[in-house]
């Protein structure tokens, strides 16, 4: 129905105008949409920013009170993701990748155990560890160790600095 035509109708009702069409233009509707993509990216950028800044004790990474050694291991070696440094630098959690899993290379944990000074026997007894050996411990001057070991799962390290 054209404006006029709803001009004549409500006239012919007894209102003195018609009432306006609703129309939503096609660029009114893109600017909303682009409005609430993007309130939703800027949310998704403020959370991700709060979770750079703001990490738990439990979480730190670098500087602060913990073991400078399992800090600068971590960064010499240059580790991915699945090196995590946690305890405010008191402990490196290292994940290794197996048949089925994603995850440090073995020359990655290698390269830490050697930063970090592992004995040679610790190394010797990680690399020799079965998946029926369930968990394993070791511990050396004023660090200690726990690791376990599955083909699928790899070899999974926690070095602590008491």
């Amino acid at each position: 129905m054209s404006s006029e035509e709803l001009s004549a109708l409500a006239q012919s009702l007894g209102a003195s105008q018609a009432p306006a069409p609703l129309r939503v233009t096609v660029q009114k509707w893109k600017l909303a949409v682009a409005a609430a993509v993007g309130g939703v990216v800027l949310f998704g950028a403020g959370l991700a920013t709060g979770a750079v800044v703001f990490r738990p004790s439990g979480q730190a990474e670098g500087g602060g009170e913990g073991d400078p050694v399992l800090v600068a291991a971590k960064d010499k070696c240059s580790l991915s993701e699945y090196a995590t440094v946690g305890d405010g630098g008191k402990s490196l959690t290292l994940d290794s990748g197996g048949k089925e899993a994603f995850g440090l290379a073995y020359s990655d944990i290698e390269c830490v155990l050697k930063e970090v000074r592992v004995p040679d026997h610790v190394v010797s007894e990680m690399t020799s560890t079965r998946a029926l050996d369930g968990k394993q411990n070791a511990r050396w001057g004023k660090m200690r160790a726990s690791w376990t070991y599955h083909p699928d799962q790899g070899l999974d390290v926690i070095l602590v600095a008491d």
